[in-house]
């Protein structure tokens, strides 16, 4: 059960990175 909630863990930073870059391309 720990290896899921690592694994879902990495795909929420994952989503939070893509989502953070596009913030920025969007501020330029």
């Amino acid at each position: 059960a720990e290896k899921e909630k690592r694994r879902e863990g990495r795909r929420a930073v994952l989503l939070l990175l893509l989502s953070f870059a596009e913030i920025k391309e969007e501020m330029k």
